[in-house]
This record gives structure tokens, C-alpha cells and sequence, in this order.
């Protein structure tokens, strides 16, 4: 499964639910979560907006819907939607937070690189500016070996591990509670 991750620049839930679309229907309202369905083009798939981040997540495993259901949500919420874009900073405080349970992959000279070494230099910050993060695997739970992968604008889960996903999006959303 994978949850791309866009972020709303203001978000009015009470404006929102009495403008809802046609197409968008609410699977459930609780006071800091919106889980909603979206029907683009024959489409029908998830999202769900946390209102005290403004974090909004597409749950779809292909680009292309990921594309036709930003088009409608930019319809719906106009420049208020942007994909998530962190500063190196944010990021870096994020994957801090899991150092013990996380390991790096990085690009460098067009290739996928990594090792315990890299990732301990990126957490030192001692890294060269020429490795740029291309994915993080975060452990939740090592007896169990839960993980979920982290590419800046999406994130991955095993299905095997889809019953943590709340979890998960809630660990991302107190992560980034900051930023």
C-alpha cells in the first residue's frame, strides 16, 4: 500500500463538510480526522485529512490515480493543496526521532547507496551534500519486524502490515507536529 502525502495550507473542516462535492463522500468524522472516498474517472479511493497538521494522504499504489485524485482535490481546495515538500531540517528532526530503528538509502552519482556507515554520518550531520535521502525504512516494532518505507512524498507499507497504518500515519503526523 502506499499513502502520498500532500499538505493542506489551511484547512476549515466546517467549510469543507458543508461544501463537500458530489463525488467525495465522509467514511468517518472524528474531531481531528477526516476519512473520506473519492470517485475520479471510474476511480474510487481513500484519503484522509488530519486537521490539526492540515496533512492530507491519498491511499493508491499507482501514480496515475495519485495524479487524477490531486487534480480533483486542487479543485476542491485550489493553491490550499501542494505535495509534501520538507527542508532538510524538518526531515532530518523526523528520521532522528526513529535513529535507533531506521536505516538510510541515499543517490549518489546515480545509484542507490547504502550502509550502517552512511546513515550514522547522515545522523552526524557529516554527510556530503552530494547524497541526497531516497528512502528510509522505519522499524515500529522489532519483534514483529513492522516497518513502513519513507520517500519524502509517500509512504510505503507492507500489506502484511496494513493494520498499523493509523498508527503510522499518526506517529508521521506527531513527527512532523513541528514542522
Amino acid at each position: 500500500m502506499i499513502v502520498y502525502i500532500c499538505k493542506l495550507a489551511k484547512f476549515n473542516k466546517k467549510e469543507f463538510l458543508s461544501n463537500l462535492p458530489n463525488n467525495v463522500s465522509i467514511v468517518n468524522n472524528e474531531s481531528t480526522k477526516i476519512e473520506c472516498t473519492i470517485s475520479v474517472s471510474n476511480i474510487n479511493k481513500k484519503f484522509v485529512i488530519y486537521s490539526n497538521s492540515n496533512f492530507l494522504f491519498i491511499f493508491t499504489n499507482k501514480k496515475s490515480e495519485k495524479r487524477k485524485i490531486f487534480k480533483e482535490l486542487y479543485s476542491i481546495f485550489q493553491e490550499d493543496i501542494s505535495y509534501f515538500n520538507p527542508n532538510y531540517e524538518d526531515e532530518y528532526n523526523f528520521l532522528q526521532s526513529f535513529e535507533e530503528n531506521v536505516s538510510l538509502k541515499f543517490i549518489h552519482k546515480n545509484k542507490i547507496v547504502y550502509s550502517n556507515k552512511l546513515t550514522n554520518m547522515y545522523f552526524n550531520k557529516i554527510l556530503d551534500d552530494n547524497y541526497y535521502l531516497f528512502e528510509a525504512k522505519i522499524e515500529l516494532n522489532p519483534e514483529t519486524h513492522c516497518f513502513f518505507l519513507y520517500y519524502v512524498d509517500a509512504i510505503k507499507i507492507k500489506d502484511k502490515f496494513k493494520d498499523n497504518i493509523n498508527h503510522i500515519l499518526s506517529l508521521f503526523e506527531k513527527g512532523w507536529a513541528v514542522a
